[in-house]
């Protein structure tokens, strides 16, 4: 079972009467284990051996932090079946994907092991002019410090990789500050870690909540902030960050879709129908939006809802489930007031609109929106899609430039020059073509803008913008 194998954080610090608060699992409410939560006494100290550990990190040979990195992926791929069944026990993931995302978690680590050699910097050329005569200049990165990263608990292990590897790589020690409701998997990739030679204090675990947190992001010993959360809180952890801190924020949007009248619809439909409903529409690219050209509207809807229906809403621990609980029951209550609110206002239930018991809700598609609706302008995070038919491929690249979120678009079409028309007017940070806009490979850029988030996900970015890229100009 689950909350027999969970092993503790061993915290190895003397403070006493510390208090706990308990996982549960959003499955069914049952208990996985107790986590301590460390007081403001335990937070300083941690705080400050991460700090102090920096000297250590910053001065390792980039091959035995590789060691160390691949020797963490080694102990993912063994322990991938306890993994996706704690993903999918404390974060309500589909163990079906939570087997993938442990997958993508030995990727990610391993192409931080890659990456952590590759930190070189560039020759300038000096000779241009006269001032630059007998001048040879070079680039060299060097790690920036310590760094905190506030994690989500969509992707409770594959995130903490992304930004615990890429920090290692960059050779930056780190606080880590997990979703209390997904802070096991944290600790188990910790242990991971500690397990494969990082010496102690340079990586540390803060599982403390959202008020707490608020009180050490500006914290002039961080150097460095990440966060993967919502728009509103991330701007508002910006706004306390120490001056001159580097941020790195990924937040979510209204995921959006074009299916143009030549696409291949049963690719689309298929395709579209993932990214809706994956982990229950709780990621944030996940689509939101699908425009439909009249012309195909109908057949696409028809073989959209056909395929929704046959999804299985039900508990992630079961590996027949596509759609597993919302993480919280306040969110459930979110999405359904925003869906119904959305019915009152006009738009047509094609399929589900109902919550059904404890956290899950019905896979819902709905049509005959309006863009002033929450359902559309605003993220639903959950397992919520708009179908909206359009004639007029430029009233739909206008509409989506205005909205405030910019993340990643696809577009479904044959035709090169249109889709290349799309990509290059629509203001997003990533555009699919035949595919759909929540794809993602660990190794490749990520990110949003606008609301949607401010700098650049992916493990060869994420270790260059935890970097200080140092000129060095030698006069001969």
């Amino acid at each position: 079972m689950i909350n027999n194998s969970i092993r503790k954080l061993t915290l190895n610090h003397s403070v006493e009467n510390l208090d706990y608060y308990s996982v549960t699992s959003p499955n069914d409410y049952s208990e996985i284990a107790k986590v301590e939560l460390p007081n403001s006494e335990l937070q300083e100290k941690i705080i400050q051996e991460v700090s102090d550990s920096f000297k250590i990190i910053s001065k390792m040979d980039n091959f035995k932090i590789a060691e160390i990195l691949s020797s963490v992926a080694d102990k993912i791929k063994f322990n991938s079946e306890y993994l996706s069944l704690l993903i999918a026990s404390e974060g309500g993931k589909p163990l079906k994907d939570a087997i993938i995302e442990v997958q993508r978690c030995e990727s990610t680590i391993r192409e931080c092991a890659i990456e952590c050699s590759n930190t070189a910097g560039e020759i300038i050329p000096m000779d241009k002019s006269n001032r630059g005569k007998g001048k040879t200049a070079l680039t060299k990165l060097y790690p920036l410090g310590a760094v905190l990263a506030i994690s989500a608990f969509n992707h409770p292990l594959n995130l903490l990789c992304h930004q615990v590897g890429t920090a290692i790589a960059a050779k930056c020690s780190i606080v880590l500050k997990p979703a209390q409701n997904t802070a096991l998997s944290a600790y188990e990739l910790y242990n991971y870690f500690i397990d494969s030679g990082l010496e102690y204090g340079i990586f540390h675990i803060l599982p403390i909540d959202g008020p707490e947190t608020s009180k050490i992001v500006s914290d002039k010993r961080f150097k460095y902030v990440s966060f993967i959360g919502s728009e509103k809180i991330g701007w508002d952890i910006w706004k306390k960050v120490y001056p001159g801190t580097k941020v790195q924020f990924e937040h979510g949007g209204t995921g959006s879709a074009i299916v143009c009248a030549d696409a291949d619809i049963d690719k689309s439909v298929n395709s579209l129908i993932l990214s809706s409903f994956y982990h229950s529409g709780q990621v944030c690219v996940s689509t939101q939006n699908i425009f439909i050209d009249e012309k195909v509207y109908d057949e696409f809807k028809n073989k959209f809802i056909k395929k929704a229906s046959e999804l299985i809403v039900g508990d992630a621990r079961n590996i027949n489930t596509n759609c597993g609980p919302i993480i919280k029951r306040d969110a459930l209550e979110r999405i359904d007031s925003w869906v119904k609110e959305s019915i009152s206002q006009g738009a047509n239930v094609l399929l589900g609109a109902n919550p059904i018991k404890d956290n899950y809700y019905e896979v819902t598609i709905l049509e005959n929106i309006n863009y002033n609706m929450k359902v559309f302008k605003d993220e639903v995070f959950g397992p919520v899609v708009n179908l909206i038919k359009y004639n007029n491929l430029d009233e739909i690249i206008s509409l989506l430039n205005s909205s405030d979120f910019a993340f990643q678009t696809c577009i479904f079409t044959q035709d090169i020059n249109l889709a290349m028309y799309y990509t290059d007017n629509i203001e997003q940070k990533a555009c699919m073509i035949n595919e759909n806009n929540a794809f993602r490979v660990d190794w490749m850029p990520f990110g949003g803008y606008k609301k949607s988030g401010f700098g650049t996900g992916g493990v060869k970015y994420a270790i260059h913008d935890m970097s200080v890229e140092k000129l060095i100009v030698l006069n001969s």
